[in-house]
């Protein structure tokens, strides 16, 4: 999941309910993603520098509207698979 905001809590109260794995949260700030992923049990956390691809598989963009567009690019990229909240521009 990218992002850590009402969207992005929304979507993992949709998965956890599912029985689906969330195993990475990304954000621009470090600590915010540490926050958020223990807040809901996630595993890994990363700021934009320090992502690890290898720990997910497919993206959920949920970051402010003007991060879409270059947060599924980048996961495109590396070959992961993205679920963008909005249409990029």
């Amino acid at each position: 999941v990218f992002g850590t905001g009402r969207m992005a809590a929304t979507f993992l109260n949709v998965l956890k309910q599912s029985q689906k794995q969330i195993t990475a949260v990304v954000s621009s700030d470090f600590k915010r993603a540490q926050n958020f992923a223990l807040k809901h049990g996630i595993q890994n956390f990363y700021s934009y520098e320090n992502i690890d691809f290898d720990k997910f598989d497919i993206a959920y963009i949920a970051t402010v509207n003007k991060r879409h567009m270059p947060d599924s690019l980048m996961c495109l990229q590396k070959g992961k698979s993205v679920l963008c909240e909005k249409p990029m521009p």
